[in-house]
């Protein structure tokens, strides 16, 4: 009588769905899938697990990078997978097999962060599971199995681009789920073990790459998900559905800025006296006021939950003298400086200076009494120099205007 043929079935499928998804990935964006094109075709990454995107914990399991990456990972995973579902059964490969990459690439979400794909969680998860199971059927096969855990560790610390953290995940996962079978010998609740990681919530790791804007004086940490875009203020997610924006206002006169009050309200409320958070729809921004200058740093997105990343995904907001300071080194361009960025005491100081050295220049007076005007508050010391910087030149061209505005502010 001929004996009966076992033909393993989970093996077969989950070798050709692993082969068809990352050939299908190579034929629509190319090779080697990068992070940006990984994350578009399924690949795991921080910010879409963060707003829910689980399923992508099985779909980066069935990509990879490249065709070298694709048969080292699953080469060796084949045979391992065939022993198991032979004598396990094929559920138990099953179920088996996606515990792996789903607490695998969970794992390395939460350890990691950024993007991945790769087989080789369930690869480490598989011989760490086959070498519990089968640790008196096949003893020699188990201790290989160790042994090339231990040698694959140790050459995964070798290499900047393997997620360690999957890695260790999967071999967790293996280990526990197939201790787990070993006790209890029931198949369908291994599957829905395996499954759990779909149904978490997953924050985003706390990592951060540089932006500087210098003309906006601006330099930003954000998120590595959040990648470089044509427009150089702005930062989006590879699928677009996130985006950080930054906007600068530049203004003449300090009141030439909406009232801060205004452009502050709302139930957000104030960060401090020049700092503030204002939303609008699928919008949520943090402004920064200092001197003649207002800074924008917006998130955008139709996620209640991606505007709720903000402090994530833009975790420090650094102010820096902007690049489009005057150029000339001298005491009036210095105190135009200062009075930009805000800084009273030496723009004051500065200008009071620069006024003594060429006391019948009548800019100096004018700028000085904008100065005090804008910063100080004393309309008595702004309209004397007003009224000097008109005495020196009776045609200034704002020197009137300004004189006019100031015995405004002073009648009752």
């Amino acid at each position: 009588m001929t004996a009966r043929v076992h033909i393993p079935w989970v093996t077969l499928a989950v070798a050709t769905t692993v082969i068809g998804a990352s050939v299908a990935a190579w034929w629509s964006v190319g090779l080697p899938l990068t992070a940006d094109t990984a994350v578009r075709c399924g690949g795991r990454d921080a910010l879409a697990l963060h707003l829910g995107q689980t399923w992508r914990l099985i779909s980066a399991g069935l990509l990879h990078s490249d065709l070298h990456h694709l048969l080292w990972n699953l080469l060796p995973s084949l045979p391992i997978l065939v022993l198991i579902e032979r004598r396990q059964g094929s559920l138990t490969a099953l179920g088996l097999t996606l515990g792996c990459i789903t607490y695998g690439h969970g794992l390395g979400a939460l350890l990691q962060g950024g993007t991945s794909v790769g087989f080789s969680p369930a690869l480490f998860g598989l011989i760490a599971g086959f070498s519990i199971i089968n640790a008196r059927r096949y003893p020699r096969l188990a201790r290989l199995g160790t042994f090339y855990l231990i040698v694959g560790g140790f050459a995964s610390l070798r290499f900047a681009n393997v997620d360690l953290a999957s890695h260790l995940g999967g071999v967790l996962a293996g280990s526990s789920l197939s201790l787990w079978w070993s006790a209890r010998r029931r198949a369908g609740e291994l599957m829905l073990i395996a499954l759990m990681p779909l149904m978490m919530s997953y924050t985003l790791t706390p990592q951060a790459t540089g932006w500087s804007l210098p003309e906006q004086g601006l330099k930003l940490q954000v998120h590595p998900t959040l990648s470089v875009q044509v427009d150089p203020t702005t930062r989006c997610s590879p699928d677009g559905l996130v985006c950080a924006s930054v906007q600068t206002y530049r203004v003449a006169r300090r009141h030439d800025f909406p009232a801060w009050s205004d452009r502050c309200a709302g139930h957000l409320g104030a960060l401090g006296p020049s700092r503030c958070l204002t939303q609008r729809p699928e919008q949520l921004c943090q402004l920064e006021r200092r001197g003649l200058y207002e800074h924008s740093v917006c998130l955008r997105s139709g996620s209640a939950r991606a505007l709720s990343a903000l402090r994530s995904l833009i975790p420090t907001i650094e102010l820096v003298p902007p690049s489009d300071q005057l150029p000339k080194d001298s005491l009036f361009s210095n105190a135009i400086r200062a009075h930009r960025l805000g800084d009273t005491e030496r723009a004051q100081a500065l200008y009071r200076e620069a006024m003594a050295e060429a006391p019948l220049d009548a800019k100096r007076p004018f700028l000085a009494a904008l100065l005090e005007l804008d910063f100080t508050g004393d309309l008595g010391a702004a309209e004397r120099l007003a009224r000097h910087a008109t005495t020196l030149d009776a045609i200034h061209p704002d020197g009137r205007a300004l004189l006019l505005e100031i015995q405004s502010k002073r009648s009752p």
